[in-house]
């Protein structure tokens, strides 16, 4: 009879868990419309709310965000603007072995006037030690080269001022001796041999046939004659020294 009896209360104990958990998940008005009891809506509104917050959250940081980046695209413009402007002071690559359209421009863009080259020429494109030796090479006083605004070599220029003749038409020109013709030719053998190994780029004003054919012309001309070359900005095309 106990055993019956416990049997009894268990089995009311689980249908009266049972109704409870019934009457908490569902409740009925007198329509008899189901609804959704509190416990679960409570769980639903609570992540609803979380979905919200998340939501808002990321709203906030978007609307912090765009502010910055349009502030950022603006002075990357600007920048960009100021430093194609002429006169602008900032630096900014040009491809190969370009200086730009002027002496002002060159300077701005880190380029020097290489006697051996009779150009501006950018970093990438020097080999400043070897062109230091050819300047010691000369056929003039201490070893130096001369240089004139003249063919008959009345008008002296002096090296440092050489370089101020590629804003004038035709680079100058400039006028020197039959040996700094040859003596180029020979240098700009060696710094394109140097140039391998130094990793700097040569010039396609010299890196061509062109140049090559036109040293071997000097090889056999009148020493006499004496030599005229002109100053350029941009040596990415060849020209004949003269």
């Amino acid at each position: 009879m106990a055993s019956t009896r416990y049997l009894e209360l268990q089995r009311s104990g689980r249908l009266g868990a049972m109704k409870e958990e019934e009457e908490t998940l569902l409740e009925q008005n007198d329509a008899g419309q189901t609804f959704v009891s509190r416990s679960s809506t409570t769980r639903r509104v609570s992540s609803v709310c979380r979905k919200s917050t998340m939501v808002l959250k990321d709203l906030i940081l978007l609307g912090l965000a765009i502010p910055t980046l349009i502030t950022l695209f603006q002075s990357s413009v600007t920048h960009f603007q100021h430093a194609s402007a002429p006169g602008s002071g900032v630096s900014f690559a040009l491809p190969g072995c370009n200086c730009g359209d002027s002496v002002a421009q060159a300077v701005e863009l880190n380029c020097q006037y290489d006697t051996l080259a009779a150009a501006w020429l950018p970093p990438h494109c020097r080999d400043d030690e070897l062109t230091a030796e050819f300047d010691a090479f000369g056929d003039g006083p201490n070893g130096t080269w001369m240089y004139w605004a003249d063919a008959q070599h009345t008008k002296a220029i002096a090296v440092q001022d050489l370089g101020a003749l590629a804003d004038r038409p035709r680079g100058g020109p400039f006028y020197t001796t039959h040996r700094w013709h040859l003596m180029h030719c020979f240098f700009y053998w060696r710094k394109s041999i140097r140039a391998k190994s130094r990793g700097t780029m040569l010039e396609l004003r010299y890196e061509n046939d062109g140049h090559a054919k036109h040293c071997a012309q000097m090889l056999g001309a009148d020493g006499n004659k004496g030599a005229q070359a002109g100053v350029v900005l941009n040596s990415n095309r060849w020209e004949a020294l003269g």
